[in-house]
């Protein structure tokens, strides 16, 4: 099942998307928040586990533009808990596909929490993945 909602409740928090803007209502959460009312993610396709983070995203069909470029920060994470300082591995792969369009290394903050610059996100699902080397 697919739903959309306020994005730090959610596991993660999007910000900087190129481009879209707008108000999502959530309706798992009952709150409003800015964001793309165009950025969707599926509940059920987060992995939260110790060594690693991930979860689907996409653009919508009804979003005027084929991709845009979002910085995302999981928050909330309930087991995936890197430390401050921390090198972690990261990866943006289209859904079914071998390889991923993006990849590299990112350090955690002074509050362990990690930061992914200008991914792209399209209509077709991306999984990003994060992991700890």
């Amino acid at each position: 099942m697919i739903k959309r909602g306020i994005l730090t409740a959610a596991a993660v928090l999007l910000v900087g998307a190129i481009g879209l803007g707008g108000e999502v209502v959530s309706e798992r959460f009952g709150g409003r928040a800015g964001s793309s009312t165009h950025l969707f993610w599926d509940y059920d396709s987060i992995v939260d586990e110790p060594d690693r983070w991930e979860m689907t995203v996409y653009l919508v069909p009804s979003c005027p533009d084929r991709t845009c470029r979002v910085d995302l920060t999981p928050r909330h994470r309930k087991k995936f808990n890197p430390k401050a300082g921390m090198v972690l591995k990261w990866t943006n792969a289209p859904a079914g596909a071998d390889k991923p369009v993006q990849s590299g290394t990112v350090k955690t903050d002074r509050y362990g929490l990690t930061t992914l610059k200008q991914v792209v996100i399209t209509k077709g699902r991306n999984r990003i993945s994060i992991v700890k080397q």
